[in-house]
């Protein structure tokens, strides 16, 4: 996928405002694809939307969702008062694939950026428990599995393998599911989270780019070309998304301690 100018700005233009109208899980997909775009070059504009997002969970006394944003947005204060949030949240409340989304990467990176990481294994428990019955389920937790993966510390590797195996498991589901099922189409929302989770994943190396990639960013081509007329706030915001990692280059590794878990220090 080509850094395309116009498709940037046109996705910038809305991205707050359909974040709100998708609801949480909109809002805590639009912060990652702001930090995400505020890494390439003329990013700025994005960085702002970013610190926009975080100084939103603020002023909601950071409500679910907010760690990853409170974190990404770069503010040393900010991560300090997320990961104050992380080490008091009650894992058992995160039941669903909607809320594994939300908290669990989030809540990844706040161990991967204090230096503790004593909570890995919690947090790959929690996401082994939760329930996965449609494609929109198990698009939600393949990217809630593949984004913990970047964001924490890969020495420590059997937690690593764990996030990957389920991504695996979940990603063969989801391929022999939405194939198998006429009577159950996929909705864009879920193509495109399942897409974005593969092309993260060729990145990262859990999948071979040139088996995987091709065909994820052909399935959401269509999604993210019309993302302005679907009048879907998630569809919108996670079309951002998906555009913000296929422009990463997946052509090698690019991942890791100063590359990955804390790519955006």
């Amino acid at each position: 996928m080509k850094r395309n100018r116009r498709t940037e700005s046109s996705l910038l233009l809305g991205l707050p405002d359909m974040a709100r109208e998708g609801g949480a899980l909109a809002e805590e997909t639009a912060s990652r694809a702001a930090a995400a775009l505020a890494h390439f070059p003329g990013g700025d504009s994005w960085k702002k939307i970013l610190a926009d997002f975080a100084a939103e969970q603020k002023r909601k006394d950071m409500a679910w969702p907010g760690i990853a944003a409170l974190i990404l947005s770069g503010s040393e204060a900010d991560i300090m008062r997320a990961a104050a949030k992380a080490q008091s949240t009650d894992l058992a409340m995160i039941r669903t694939p909607e809320e594994a989304y939300m908290y669990i990467p989030g809540l990844v990176l706040a161990e991967t950026k204090t230096g503790t990481r004593g909570k890995y294994h919690d947090l790959l428990q929690t996401l082994e428990r939760i329930p996965v019955v449609t494609c929109d389920d198990l698009a939600l937790v393949m990217a809630a599995a593949v984004e913990s993966m970047e964001w924490m510390d890969q020495a420590v590797y059997e937690v690593y393998r764990g996030f990957q195996s389920v991504f695996e498991a979940d990603f063969a589901r989801f391929a022999e599911e939405s194939s198998t099922d006429p009577k159950a189409p996929v909705s864009d929302a879920a193509i495109l989270f399942s897409s974005y989770a593969v092309l993260k994943a060729c990145r990262l190396g859990a999948v071979l780019t040139e088996k995987f990639a091709g065909q994820a960013e052909k399935n959401c081509a269509k999604i993210v070309r019309h993302a302005d007329d679907s009048g879907d706030g998630l569809v919108y915001v996670t079309a951002a998304l998906v555009y913000a990692e296929g422009i990463r280059n997946r052509d090698y590794r690019d991942y890791g301690r100063k590359n990955g878990g804390v790519l955006w220090s």
